[in-house]
């Protein structure tokens, strides 16, 4: 899953997958401005089926608060 997501990130944000990380963030990729954020909000919910609420949209700081709100997700569908 973190390898879809570093993806989705990067294509989002238009740099290479390989410079991107579980720590990577909001405050480390020149890139990654709140504009951003929604398209990858946006294109994670579209990738994994789900919906964020809008206060799981204004936690989306890093690739690693990412994973933690789809593992939270993941077990409240089971």
């Amino acid at each position: 899953m973190l390898d879809v997501v570093i993806l989705i990130v990067a294509e989002q944000l238009n740099v290479s997958s390989q410079s991107l990380d579980r720590e990577s963030s909001f405050a480390t990729v020149p890139n990654w401005d709140s504009l951003a954020t929604m398209r990858i909000a946006l294109a994670i919910e579209e990738e994994f089926d789900l919906t964020f609420s809008t206060k799981e949209l204004l936690s989306i700081k890093s690739i690693a608060g990412i994973m933690d709100l789809l593992v939270a997700k993941a077990s409240v569908k089971e």
